[in-house]
């Protein structure tokens, strides 16, 4: 049976109340046809709740065929939960999501389509130049909010914080290696990063409703988001990302049967022209990444040295890859 292709992150605090009614309107696009089940891994990230957040999630996901449910023991944030998703996603693609579901799930095909020409797509509800919350004190805020943004980070994106965004899975888990930032404001930073990398992020225009009950409070929300980006700008450096380099193998086959017989095949890989491969330990610290790495070392060789922003940066998006999708590059 094939493996599938993207894995649908949904991150959730004190969320048991509107965890079904979310899960309805991704059910309907399935059955509709625009979302097939055996195709998605449907992730719930629990974010500390103090409710019956993964106990519901559980239940709705109970008859699928890809699904999971992981705990976070105290609430760090909507960021770290996405984050913990990236982490553990081995898919070629993933997509995270607001657990409401208040963007239109029969718009994902189209967000996981943008993917075949960028590593990075956001949806945005500003098709009309602005995003209109429904009250006039709501639409103003986000409206000053984005364009403090824009001047603040030169981000192009007129809807940084929609919360439907699709990236490839290897080009995610080194987004997510180099941005601090746990809360709300974790988008900002991941597109920043994503631009300084040189890596294009497409914008696809989505549908969204208001649902009551959100967590979020526009005005409040927005002055803590601009304290976490502040604190981020302030800090000295990004975290150091280790990786084992010059790896020599004999056909793509072996290197991937290698790195899944070592419980790696989350890592993100570079092949580069000459055929070596690159393998980066993200979201790992580095005493944990240095001894991955050298358990990796002892089967495949290469040399381990630390890799950085900046030579990522030279790296075409299409040389990097997770083990999944090494089949088809010969």
């Amino acid at each position: 049976m094939d493996l599938p292709a993207t894995t649908l992150i949904i991150p959730a605090f004190n969320e048991a109340d509107r965890l079904a009614p979310g899960f309805d309107r991704l059910n309907t696009a399935v059955e509709e046809g625009r979302i097939d089940f055996t195709n998605l891994v449907v992730l719930y990230v629990d974010d500390g709740s103090s409710d019956k957040t993964a106990e519901t999630a559980r239940e709705l996901i109970r008859q699928l065929p890809h699904a999971d449910v992981v705990e976070h023991a105290a609430n760090v944030g909507k960021g770290g939960a996405v984050r913990t998703g990236v982490a553990v996603t081995t898919t070629p693609t993933l997509a995270f999501v607001d657990a409401d579901f208040a963007i239109d799930p029969r718009q994902l095909p189209s967000l996981l389509t943008a993917l075949d020409e960028t590593p990075v797509a956001i949806g945005s509800r500003a098709v009309a130049g602005h995003i209109n919350y429904g009250s006039s004190v709501r639409t103003m805020a986000g409206r000053s909010f984005n364009r403090i943004i824009r001047l603040l980070t030169n981000i192009d994106a007129r809807d940084t914080q929609c919360g439907f965004k699709a990236i490839r899975s290897a080009h995610a888990k080194i987004l997510f290696h180099f941005t601090t930032i746990t809360g709300f404001a974790f988008d900002v930073e991941l597109l920043t990063r994503a631009q300084q990398l040189n890596w294009g992020v497409s914008e696809v225009p989505v549908s969204w409703q208001d649902i009551k009950g959100s967590h979020v409070r526009v005005g409040q929300d927005s002055l803590n988001m601009l304290r976490e980006l502040a604190r981020a700008r302030k800090a000295s450096s990004i975290p150091e990302l280790w990786a084992l380099h010059d790896i020599v193998v004999s056909n793509n086959e072996t290197f991937r049967a290698a790195l899944e017989s070592s419980g790696r095949a989350h890592f993100p890989i570079i092949k580069s022209s000459e055929g070596k491969f690159t393998v980066l330990a993200t979201l790992l610290d580095a005493q944990q990444a240095r001894s991955d790495l050298e358990s990796l070392r002892a089967t495949l060789g290469g040399s381990i040295s630390s890799y950085s922003p900046e030579s990522l940066a030279n790296v075409s998006p299409g040389q990097i890859m997770l083990a999944s999708e090494l089949e088809a590059t010969d």
